[in-house]
């Protein structure tokens, strides 16, 4: 079974750039998706956006978050980095 058939195709757009371009590779797209996140979770002027309510509108949508999220073993920073920030919520 292909990764587009058990995970879906990933598609990641800023602006007018498409961050996999012609990649196919699942893993490394994952991955760059993960990074591009925590890049934009650790912005400070983001962190003020999420706290001023800009993420009203998903509230139904991603109210199971924490409790559907899983972390592999070697995610173990992601998680605890995670759960501090779920905490606080």
């Amino acid at each position: 079974m292909t990764d587009s058939i058990k995970y879906g195709d990933l598609v990641m757009n800023q602006g007018t750039s498409n961050h996999f371009q012609s990649s196919t590779d699942f893993e490394k797209n994952l991955n760059l998706l993960k990074d591009k996140i925590w890049e934009f979770f650790n912005l400070k002027n983001v962190n003020f956006l999420f706290g001023s309510g800009t993420s009203n509108g998903a509230i139904p949508t991603i109210a199971k978050l924490y409790t559907s999220l899983e972390f592999t073993h070697e995610e173990e920073k992601t998680e605890s980095e995670f759960n501090i920030i779920a905490t606080k919520c």
